[in-house]
């Protein structure tokens, strides 16, 4: 007797699992060259925020910055699982990206076809350890892409559910309320996100619309609550809630006065870096997008279009910024939209050569494309192979030196008499780049480490007072900011009344200058 066929949907949903498996695995081949890329200025900001927290500290009392505590608890997060070093924190990331990974196979399976969205993982966050150097990895829009994508997921089954629509819209607002833990300017574009589905449902009620509108809302602000309402609690808890709301609230609005037009040379930078590593996503992104607008059905795609316009929107509002990695806010929807483009060219294939000779073709020149594309990062992943610096601390130590560019040599020569045995011990005060403390292993002696450029005479006459508590024995003072305190005297003096009570002039050593305290 001759067994009956197996059903196609049960072929496909055995099959491409393993081509789940064999995504994820490349792109965990790609980021294990990242594990060991060096901190830059970003980097370090994050990471001595996450030290002072593991430390007992709290933020924006004993550690402050401008940016949401998504960043450092991140950070801390990483240090606490895996070690308080570069490796650690980028163990981390990696996990994150295969998360996603499966988040964006799982969400572009229903839209694109298991065979395509196999491809997702790589699209997503293949591309990711294709083109962020050391500079653009764990930064805050690259890492929201995991929430961002599960609000999507959420939002759009909330969509189409008939039963259980609350829970989903619940969950949609849980991953919202964690991207804004990260970043509060990003809630446009999960506005952009849950518009969509939410407007859909809402204009299919021929009666009740307010209802169904409040149907939608109150669930989506109850989930928004958890993360945020956690994040608020822990902050009352340790008494930093006034100063976490001017960090975030008034602070920000104080800066965006005083700013005018756009950063023109960020910009420029970006759009350079768009050309030069970006074209294919953009162009496939294109023909996916073309596809979606000819489709008045397509829902899922004018979600993935909404992300993007509104991550766009919020790039280019941030007046002070501009800076190239964050356009990975709108990473994961092009990557969705480059697949659906690319089954348009699958299409235009087939016209050609019917069969299914014109998907093996698109997905031959696909997988061609991506080895390209993924030259650098292959490089360096064999390279952390060959090395053995994920086991041996030295060869670490020294590829981590060698990818910096110079960098880490420097800092651990200007530092280096701080590990002396005259060396006065306790936490120091850089004024420049903050690897100084990082490559030091001293801790920051002012709650202030970060840059300057954008404080007010508030911040300066707050630096001055914490100054002249700590006492630090030493003062890293670097040229440029040298000359943005020359710049910025009049608002500054109190700060430098302190540095001329205080400190004298000590060693030179190239472009910074040791200030030692009398």
């Amino acid at each position: 007797m001759r067994r009956a066929s197996p059903d196609p949907t049960t072929r496909s949903a055995r099959a491409f699992p393993g081509g789940l498996a064999a995504a994820l695995a490349v792109v965990a081949f790609l980021g294990l060259g990242a594990l060991l890329q060096p901190f830059t200025w970003d980097q370090a900001v994050f990471a001595l925020g996450a030290e002072r927290l593991l430390a007992g500290g709290r933020l924006y009392m004993d550690y402050w910055d401008f940016k949401q505590p998504g960043i450092f608890w991140f950070f801390a997060l990483g240090g606490h699982l895996f070690g308080t070093d570069e490796r650690g924190v980028h163990v981390l990331e990696l996990l994150w990206m295969l998360a996603l990974g499966a988040v964006t196979y799982g969400i572009g399976r229903g839209w694109l076809g298991a065979r395509l969205a196999a491809w997702a993982p790589i699209a997503a966050c293949g591309f990711y350890y294709a083109v962020a150097g050391s500079w653009q990895l764990l930064q805050v829009e690259g890492l929201v892409g995991l929430p961002l994508a599960l609000s999507l997921a959420a939002s759009a089954r909330a969509g189409r559910a008939r039963s259980a629509a609350g829970l989903w819209w619940i969950a949609a607002g849980v991953a919202g309320g964690a991207v804004l833990v990260f970043k509060l300017v990003l809630a446009p574009v999960l506005v952009a996100i849950w518009a969509v589905p939410a407007g859909d449902r809402v204009m299919g009620e021929r009666a009740g619309r307010v209802r169904a509108a409040l149907a939608i809302l109150a669930p989506l602000a109850l989930g928004i609550l958890v993360p945020v309402g956690a994040t608020v609690a822990v902050l009352a808890r340790q008494g930093s809630l006034g100063i976490a709301w001017w960090t975030w609230v008034v602070f920000p609005a104080n800066v965006m006065g005083r700013l005018h037009g756009l950063p023109v040379r960020n910009l420029e930078s970006t759009a350079r870096w768009l050309g030069t590593t970006w074209p294919l996503l953009l162009l496939l992104a294109g023909a996916g997008a073309a596809g979606v607008l000819g489709s008045r059905t397509d829902r899922f795609g004018r979600s993935l279009l909404a992300w993007v316009a509104a991550g766009v929107a919020v790039f280019l509002l941030q007046r002070w910024s501009g800076w190239q990695y964050q356009m990975f806010v709108v990473l994961v929807p092009l990557a969705l939209l480059a697949l659906r483009g690319v089954g348009v060219l699958a299409d235009l294939l087939r016209r050609r050569w019917p069969g299914s000779r014109a998907m093996k073709f698109a997905a031959a020149l696909l997988a061609a494309a991506l080895v390209v594309q993924s030259a650098g990062a292959i490089r360096r992943s064999a390279e952390v192979l060959r090395s053995g610096a994920l086991v041996d601390p030295a060869a670490a130590r020294e590829l981590l030196a060698r990818r910096s560019n110079g960098t880490y040599a420097y800092y651990a020569r200007l530092t280096a008499f701080l590990a002396g045995p005259d060396a006065t011990p306790g936490p120091i005060c850089v004024l420049g780049n903050p690897l100084a403390y990082w490559m030091s292993g001293r801790m920051p002696a002012l709650a202030m480490p970060g840059g300057m450029s954008i404080w007010t005479a508030r911040e300066w006459s707050i630096l001055a007072e914490e100054l002249a508590a700590a006492r630090p024995p030493y003062i890293l003072l670097e040229d440029p900011m040298a000359t943005a305190l020359a710049d910025r005297r009049g608002i500054a003096r109190p700060f430098l009344d302190e540095l001329e009570r205080r400190y004298r002039p000590g060693a030179r050593m190239g472009t910074a200058l040791w200030l030692v305290r009398v």
